[in-house]
C-alpha cells in the first residue's frame, strides 16, 4: 500500500505532500491542475521512469521544475513491512535512488538501478507490466480494444509472458535446423572419405620419415669430420695471419721513422745555438715571473676603469632626478604651505557639512513630533492651534530646504577640496621620494670615489697590454730556440727505433706464398661443411614436409572419428528438441488457459457488480490463434468491439484492467485510473462509484482515480 507522496520542484508541483490510504484514493481538480504529475511521480519513484520517456516524447530532466536545479520524490511503501524510496534527479541528468526500511537503513541504492531492482523484486512487477496492467493513462482505457487482431494477441502475450515461449521455440527451431544442415554435411563428408586409404598413405609417410632421419644421422657424423678438419686449417691461418699483420705493422713504422728522421735532418741544417739550454731556460722563467705581474696589474686596472664607469652613470642618475624636482618646484613653488591651507579648508567643511546634518536631523524629529502633536507644542508647550500648527510645519520645512541646499554645497566643495588635496599629497610625496634617491646615489658615489685609488685607469689598462704582447712575443722565441735541443734528442731517439724495427723485421720468416695456399685450403674446407649441411638442411625439409602431411593425415583420422561420434550425439539432439519444441508449445497452451480462465473469473465477478444494466450478464477473454477477443454475453456470446456502446465499451475495458491488475500484479495489488468515466452516464458513473466504495476494494488493496 502506498502511504504518502512527498515531491519537490516536480513540474507543476511544489513541496507538495499527499496522504494516501487503503481502498479507494480519489483526486479530483479542474483541468491543467496537475493531477496526472501525481501519478507520474508514483511511476518514477517506483521504477525510477515514465511512459514519457521510454518513448522519448520527454527528457528525464523534463520532469524538473523550470525554476529550480533538481527534483526530488519520496514515496512510502508498506507491505508487511514500511519502506522509504527516495529519488532525485539534477539538470545533468545525473540521479540517486536510495530505499530505506523502517529503522530508517539502507537496503538498497544510491545507484538508481539497485534500487528499481530492489523493488522490482519486491512488488514481483516491473515498469512495462505496471503501465500496462497497474496504471491506465488518459483515455487508454480502452487502449487495448483499438488494436489490430495481430497486435492485440502480441500485446496480451508479452502481458502474460507468453512470448517467451514463441521465442525459445524460434530460438529452438532455429538451432534444430542447423544441427540438422551440419548432420547432412557430416554424414555426406563420412560417405565421400576413403578411410582405407587414408591408413595406407599415414603408413606410408611413417617408412620415408624413418628413412630421411638416418640418412641425416649419416650426413651428421660426415659434418663432424670436416668441421674439424676446416678448424685445424684456420688455426694454421690465424697464425699466419697474425705473422703478416706484425711484418706490415714494422713495415709502416720503418717508413715512418725514416721520414721523421729526413724531416728532422733538414730542420737542423745549418742551425748554430748561441745559447745553452740552461741558459735558456732561466731567461724564460724569468720573463713568465714579470708577465705574471703585468697580468695582475691589467686586472687591478680593468676593476678601477669598471667602478670609474658606475660612477660616471650614478652621476648622470643624480642630474636627472635633480631635474625632476626643480620641475616640480618651478610648477608649485609654496607645495608645502598650500597642502597645509588645503587640510585646513577641508577640515572646515567637513565641520560645516556635520553641523548642518545635525542640525537637518534635529528639525526632521522635531518635524515628526509636531505632526503628531495635537493641542500642545512640543516644544514651548504653548496652545497649538491648526493654523499655528500648519505656520510651524511651513517654516520646518522651508529650513530643511535651506539646509539640504547647505548640504549640497558643503558636500560639492568638499569632493572638491579633497580631490585637489589628493593632488597636492601626491606631488609632495614625489619630490620626498626624488629626494630620497638622490640622496642614496650620492652616497654610493662617494663610496665609489672613496675606492677609486688611480685615474684614467681604462687609458692604462691599454698600456699595460702592450707591454703583455710584447713579453709573450720574447718567450715565444726563446721557446722555439730551446726546441731545437729537443729536436736534436728525438732525433737520436728516431734513429735507434729505426734500428730495432730492421732486427725484428729480419726475425721474422714471413712467406706470402704460404699464406696464399693456406687460405685456400681453408676455403675448400669451408665450402665441404657448407655442402654437407645444406644436404643435411633438405633432410631437415623433407622430414617437416612429410611430417606435417602425416599431422594433417593423422588429425583428418581423428576428425573422421571425431565426426563419426558427433553425428550419434547430432542425431540425439534433433530428436530432444524436436520433444523440446512439442512441450514449450503444450506448457505455453496451457499457461494460456489457466492465465485467461483466471482473468475471465475475475472479469465475471467484477461485471456483475460493475455493469449498471441488465443487457449483458457476462463477460470474458476469448483466446485464439490470431486474436484476443473481449465479449460480452447475453444468450450468446459476441465481440465487444461491435455490439457494445461506447460507455459499456469502457466498462468493459475497465473490467479487463481490474483483472488484469488483479491477477498479473498481485504482489501491487493497485489500480491506477487515470479520468475513467469518459464515455459514461450518469447512472454508470453512479453505479461506478458505488462498485469503488463498495466491493471493487475486495479485489484490489488500493485504487487511485481521476
Amino acid at each position: 500500500m502506498l502511504n504518502k507522496l512527498a515531491m519537490r520542484n516536480w513540474k507543476s508541483h511544489f513541496n507538495s505532500e499527499y496522504e494516501f490510504s487503503s481502498g479507494v484514493n480519489i483526486i479530483m481538480g479542474s483541468m491543467g491542475a496537475g493531477k496526472s504529475s501525481i501519478f507520474q511521480a508514483i511511476t518514477f519513484a517506483l521504477f525510477g521512469s515514465l511512459p514519457e520517456v521510454k518513448s522519448r516524447d520527454i527528457k528525464t530532466t523534463d520532469l524538473i521544475n523550470r525554476q529550480a536545479k533538481e527534483t526530488h520524490v519520496k514515496l512510502f511503501l508498506s507491505s508487511n513491512q514500511e519502506f522509504a524510496i527516495l529519488r532525485s534527479i539534477d539538470q545533468k541528468g545525473t540521479g540517486n535512488a536510495t530505499v530505506r526500511d523502517s529503522q530508517d537503513q539502507l537496503v538498497a541504492g544510491p545507484k538508481p538501478t539497485a534500487a528499481t531492482a530492489f523493488i522490482n523484486q519486491l512488488l514481483k512487477t516491473d515498469l512495462d507490466t505496471f503501465l500496462r496492467t497497474v496504471y491506465a493513462k488518459q483515455n487508454e482505457i480502452d487502449l487495448f480494444l483499438k488494436y489490430s487482431p495481430a497486435d492485440r494477441k502480441r500485446y496480451i502475450d508479452e502481458l502474460m509472458k507468453l512470448d517467451t515461449f514463441e521465442k525459445a521455440r524460434k530460438h529452438s527451431t532455429q538451432l534444430q535446423n542447423k544441427l540438422k544442415v551440419r548432420l547432412e554435411e557430416s554424414q555426406k563428408l563420412l560417405e565421400t572419405t576413403d578411410k582405407e586409404k587414408l591408413a595406407s598413405d599415414i603408413n606410408h609417410l611413417s617408412i620415408e620419415v624413418a628413412n630421411l632421419e638416418l640418412a641425416k644421422k649419416t650426413a651428421s657424423a660426415h659434418i663432424e669430420t670436416a668441421r674439424n678438419n676446416e678448424q685445424i686449417i684456420k688455426q694454421k691461418l690465424d697464425l699466419l695471419r697474425e705473422k703478416k699483420s706484425k711484418v706490415d705493422g714494422l713495415q709502416q713504422n720503418l717508413t715512418l721513422l725514416s721520414s721523421q728522421i729526413s724531416q728532422l735532418k733538414e730542420k737542423l741544417k745549418d742551425i748554430k745555438i748561441l745559447e745553452s739550454k740552461q741558459e735558456l731556460d732561466s731567461k724564460i722563467q724569468k720573463l713568465r715571473a714579470e708577465l705574471q705581474t703585468l697580468v695582475e696589474r691589467e686586472r687591478q686596472l680593468a676593476v678601477l676603469a669598471s667602478r670609474e664607469k658606475d660612477l660616471k652613470t650614478r652621476q648622470e642618475d643624480i642630474g636627472r632626478l635633480q631635474k625632476e624636482a626643480k620641475e616640480i618646484d618651478m610648477q608649485r613653488p609654496s607645495l608645502l604651505a598650500d597642502l597645509e591651507e588645503i587640510k585646513a579648508k577641508k577640515d572646515a567643511l567637513a565641520n560645516d557639512l556635520a553641523s548642518a546634518n545635525a542640525e537637518f536631523n534635529n528639525i526632521i524629529e522635531h518635524l515628526d513630533e509636531l505632526k503628531q502633536a495635537e493641542s500642545t507644542c512640543p516644544v514651548c508647550t504653548t496652545e497649538l492651534t491648526p493654523e499655528l500648527k500648519q505656520q510651524l510645519i511651513g517654516k520646518q520645512k522651508a529650513k530643511i530646504i535651506k539646509l539640504t541646499k547647505d548640504k549640497n554645497s558643503f558636500s560639492s566643495e568638499l569632493n572638491n577640496i579633497k580631490k585637489e588635496l589628493a593632488k597636492l599629497e601626491e606631488l609632495a610625496k614625489k619630490k620626498n621620494g626624488l629626494s630620497e634617491r638622490i640622496a642614496e646615489i650620492q652616497k654610493v658615489c662617494d663610496e665609489i670615489a672613496s675606492e677609486i685609488s688611480e685615474k684614467n685607469a681604462a687609458e692604462k689598462v691599454k698600456s699595460v697590454e702592450v707591454n703583455i704582447n710584447n713579453l709573450r712575443g720574447e718567450i715565444d722565441t726563446l721557446n722555439e730556440q730551446k726546441s731545437l735541443y729537443d729536436s736534436k734528442e728525438q732525433l737520436n731517439i728516431l734513429q735507434k727505433q729505426r734500428s730495432d724495427a730492421q732486427a725484428n723485421l729480419s726475425e721474422l720468416a714471413f712467406s706470402p706464398t704460404t699464406l696464399t695456399d693456406t687460405e685456400n685450403q681453408y676455403n675448400s674446407a669451408l665450402q665441404k661443411v657448407h655442402e654437407l649441411v645444406s644436404r643435411q638442411q633438405s633432410f631437415d625439409l623433407l622430414m617437416s614436409e612429410k611430417g606435417k602431411r602425416k599431422a594433417e593425415l593423422l588429425e583428418q583420422q581423428a576428425k573422421l572419428a571425431n565426426l563419426l561420434e558427433a553425428v550419434g550425439k547430432c542425431v540425439g539432439k534433433v530428436e530432444y528438441l524436436t520433444q523440446f519444441n512439442n512441450a514449450l508449445l503444450t506448457t505455453q497452451e496451457s499457461l494460456r488457459i489457466d492465465l485467461i480462465s483466471t482473468v475471465n473469473e475475475v472479469m465475471s465477478n467484477v461485471w456483475s457488480d460493475l455493469y449498471p444494466y441488465e443487457k449483458w450478464s457476462d463477460i470474458r477473454l476469448l483466446a485464439s490463434d490470431a486474436d484476443y477477443n473481449l465479449q460480452i454475453f447475453n444468450g450468446e456470446w459476441v465481440s465487444v468491439a461491435g455490439f457494445a456502446s461506447g460507455g459499456e465499451r469502457m466498462l468493459a475495458a475497465l473490467a479487463l484492467r481490474i483483472a488484469f491488475a488483479k491477477v498479473l500484479a498481485p504482489h501491487l495489488s493497485l489500480l491506477i485510473l487515470d479520468e475513467p468515466t469518459h464515455n459514461l452516464d450518469q447512472k454508470a458513473i453512479d453505479t461506478f462509484l458505488e462498485v469503488l466504495q463498495g466491493k471493487l476494494s475486495s479485489y484490489l488493496d488500493q485504487i487511485f482515480i481521476i
